[in-house]
Parts: C-alpha cells; sequence; structure tokens
C-alpha cells in the first residue's frame, strides 16, 4: 500500500490500545477506504460484515445472522438489531482474552433503514463496549462521507430523545 504508512499505523496502535475502540473511516466514493482497513490486518478480523444496498431491515438482518454462524456463533433466530448486537457480544465473549479483536462493520449507513432501530441497537452494543463489558475489540466502520453527515444527524437526534 503507498501512502498510507500513517493511517495503518493509527489504526494499528488502536488495535493495539487496550481498550474497546470505534474508528470511523470515512471520505469520497472509491477511494480505498476498505482496501486500507482490509490491508492494514491483512484480513484478519474476529468478525466482519458489509452492509447491503437498498434491502430491507430483514433481509440485512437475516445476512448478518447468517454472517454470525459463518464465524461460529449457534444462538436463537435474531429477528432486530438489538438481537444482531447481542449475538455479537455474545460471539466476542467467548473470543479470545488475549489479543484484540477487530470487529469490521463495513457500508453501515446501508444498514440503517427506517424503522429497524439499528442506530439504536448499535450505540447501545457501543456503549456495553466503551463501559468496559468486554475489551479489547477496535469495531472499524467505512462510511461514506456523503451518508456520513445524514448519518450523525441521526444519531444526535437519537441522543436528544434520551
Amino acid at each position: 500500500m503507498i501512502g498510507r504508512a500513517k493511517e495503518q499505523q493509527v489504526l494499528k496502535n488502536l488495535a493495539l490500545s487496550g481498550e474497546a475502540e470505534f474508528v470511523v473511516v470515512y471520505g469520497r466514493r472509491r477511494v480505498g477506504k476498505t482496501y486500507l482497513v482490509r490491508e492494514t490486518f491483512e484480513n484478519t478480523f474476529f468478525f466482519s460484515y458489509t452492509g447491503i444496498a437498498r434491502v430491507s431491515a430483514g433481509k440485512q438482518i437475516a445476512r448478518f445472522e447468517n454472517t454470525l454462524r459463518t464465524y461460529g456463533w449457534s444462538g436463537h433466530r435474531i429477528r432486530t438489531w438489538f438481537d444482531a448486537f447481542g449475538a455479537l457480544r455474545e460471539l466476542i465473549a467467548a473470543g479470545s482474552k488475549d489479543e484484540p479483536l477487530i470487529v469490521f462493520i463495513d457500508e453501515m449507513p446501508w444498514m440503517d433503514n427506517k424503522k429497524s432501530d439499528f442506530i439504536s441497537a448499535f450505540e447501545h452494543f457501543a456503549l456495553l463496549e466503551r463501559m468496559g463489558i468486554r475489551s479489547k475489540e477496535p469495531h472499524l466502520d467505512c462510511l461514506r462521507v456523503s451518508n456520513l453527515l445524514d448519518y450523525q444527524k441521526d444519531i444526535q437526534k437519537q441522543r436528544r430523545a434520551l
């Protein structure tokens, strides 16, 4: 990878921080955000999921569940994003306690459909991780900059509602 040594070092340092980290990689379309993350960590993610464009929340959740199962989760059927992130927490809890577990979620805005409660569920998941329920899992997310501002506004609205 040419010209990305600084960005790669930042990502690696966060992965080794010993804390649960949340990283958003954003920029214009087609500049290599996903490639940067995948190359930096050599596709050695504890869990990786890519959102699907223009599908219902139900289909998105079903695909997330199937992905969890390919990583070894064997729990109950998932119906909501709260269930989905609960299942991801179970998978993380079963993971190694001695090394960083990197959870990579790509194209996150595609996962947030109307009335899906995705933002609330993800915030709940991230809050529990930050409170130290389980540390050593940097969460890496690649967002397109065109979606980032709308996504941040939605999160701010959710926080004000609390």
